[in-house]
């Protein structure tokens, strides 16, 4: 009576918390570009933010961004934010939109500036997802240059990790029976 209780038992475990484990979660990577302004301006070198002078064009993708036909030459909006800002919404093409959690400043020289930040990719039909971003500015003058990547946060699915220790304990179980 007492193992196939267990066995019910792990059984049991194992199908409830199998279902995290398969969530939809956004695959794939979005590269942009465009044209961007120092706040307060004009140099790069004591900014406190971002303006960005237009929305931003694709020069990229993979994964979920292309099978929803987001390529090469598509336009998206991209909001302008200080470097303090936490949790807005940054950018939007499509379905898909990206929430800026956290951010630090790795680089920032009067024509130069490296921002990496976390945050969460969320479109209709997918779990959030976290996303990495990482933005570089270049040039001179009161102009700049921008390029951007939004790539995947190796953070692994929780479920897998609740299979897995209840994996263990089933052989763990079966041994001593």
């Amino acid at each position: 009576m007492n193992k196939n209780f267990l066995r019910g038992a792990a059984l049991a475990l194992v199908a409830t918390f199998s279902l995290n484990a398969n969530a939809a979660t956004i695959t794939g990577e979005l590269f942009i570009g465009g044209e961007a302004v120092a706040i307060p301006g004009p140099g790069l070198g004591d900014a406190i933010g971002i303006s960005f002078t237009q929305g931003f064009l694709v020069t990229g993708s993979s994964g979920d961004f292309a099978a929803a036909g987001i390529v090469f030459g598509n336009t998206g909006s991209i909001n302008d934010f200080l470097f303090s800002d936490t949790n807005f919404l940054l950018l939007s093409i499509g379905d898909f939109s990206y929430t800026l959690n956290s951010m630090t400043v790795d680089l920032q020289t009067d024509d130069s500036l490296a921002v990496f930040g976390t945050g969460v990719l969320s479109a209709a039909g997918f779990d959030d997802t976290a996303y990495d971003f990482s933005l570089s500015v270049d040039g001179a003058g009161n102009l700049y240059s921008y390029s951007a990547t939004l790539a995947p946060n190796p953070i692994p699915v929780p479920g897998a990790l609740v299979l897995m220790l209840s994996g263990l304990a089933a052989l763990g179980f079966r041994r001593r029976g």
